[in-house]
């Protein structure tokens, strides 16, 4: 069975019998979806889960492929070193290859308000001993190939580390649906039902399913779901641009963001995954 995007066909068989009850309903295929699914699976909960789109089809086949501590809001932090002992094992415990390289993660500054930050910021790693630390323009030419322009210093995580995104999520649904999660694709979560303040059941484009227990994990689409239950979820949405070049010379182990841009290498094809940094809101 195939891990990469697309996935094989038989994680979301299209004759399968749709579901008309479920320990838990799983809103969104993505990587938070199918992980969820696997741990749940873990545990003897199968979950079904269900997606507008298509397994891993959206924003998780397309992120930058970051494991990252580095750079994140304080509140984040112990979560975020929790997820990096699960990543350094996960490769072994998913038993597929996901490209996994803890590298580190490198940030330079050209402008003094960035540097301003990334010297800040020292503060959250000390409080949760990290082993980031600030480098200076000669630093950061030992660890990126080829630097030109004006660099004033960076900010490097060495525990950090980097993923193939379109192999992440599908090995975890892979195992999930091994496990015994169900999963339909091309069959959104139009609303949540509930009796006595408590969940009753999930109603679907293909129909309602019975249930106690909800996970909504519809990415940017979690605002439009919460809110048929009163909830508010503020969200940003923002447009970025990626692309993946031909292959190149290697230029750093590490992740990098910095000058507008930031890139990963892709080490099954000796190429450099770029991501143009220009993010937008909409």
């Amino acid at each position: 069975m195939t891990t990469t995007y697309p996935l094989h066909a038989n994680l979301s068989p299209a004759d399968a019998p749709f579901p008309d009850q479920a320990d838990v309903v799983i809103a969104g295929a993505g990587i938070m979806g199918c992980a969820a699914a696997y741990y749940l699976a873990r545990r003897g909960v199968k979950a079904v889960v269900l997606d507008k789109s298509r397994i891993a089809g959206q924003q998780s086949t397309r992120a930058w492929g970051f494991v990252r501590q580095q750079g994140r809001e304080a509140a984040e932090v112990p979560l975020m070193m929790a997820g990096m002992r699960i990543w350094e094992q996960l490769e072994r415990e998913l038993d597929f290859d996901l490209e996994w390289r803890q590298g580190g993660c490198l940030y330079v500054a050209d402008k003094e308000e960035d540097w301003a930050s990334f010297q800040q910021w020292m503060d959250v790693a000390k409080q949760y001993g990290l082993d980031t630390r600030v480098l200076d323009r000669a630093q950061v030419d030992q660890h990126v190939r080829g630097m030109q322009g004006k660099v004033l210093g960076g900010l490097y995580t060495p525990t950090d580390g980097q993923a193939e995104p379109r192999r992440a999520a599908a090995a975890f649904a892979a195992r999930a649906a091994e496990a015994g999660a169900r999963f339909f694709e091309g069959c959104g979560v139009i609303g949540i039902e509930r009796a006595a303040g408590a969940v009753t059941g999930v109603v679907t484009e293909r129909g309602t399913i019975r249930t106690r227990q909800v996970i909504c994990a519809a990415g940017a689409s979690s605002w439009r779901l919460l809110d048929t239950l009163g909830i508010v979820l503020s969200q940003q949405a923002v447009r970025g641009t990626c692309m993946r070049t031909n292959p190149l010379p290697a230029i750093t182990a590490s992740t990098f963001w910095g000058m507008g841009l930031g890139f990963a290498s892709a080490r099954m094809a000796r190429s450099i995954s770029l991501t143009i940094c220009r993010l937008m809101s909409i």
